[in-house]
């Protein structure tokens, strides 16, 4: 869990920054199967991916 919070919190100040003007990024998060209930209030999908787009920006967490 706290590798996917770290790289949540990552893609947001990636996503806020403007001098970031492009950006597609692929992350992968190892979360353990007692956390994944907590990930409910991310928003993430039935593929297991959390997509975060703001313009022309977007990052992918993967949940493994």
């Amino acid at each position: 869990m706290e590798q996917f919070n770290a790289l949540y919190s990552l893609a947001q100040r990636l996503l806020n920054d403007n001098n970031i003007t492009t950006l597609v990024a692929v992350f992968e998060a190892d979360v353990k199967l007692c956390s994944r209930h907590k990930l409910s209030k991310f928003g993430i999908s039935a593929d297991n991916t959390l997509k975060m787009i703001n313009g022309t920006k977007q990052i992918t967490i993967k949940i493994k």
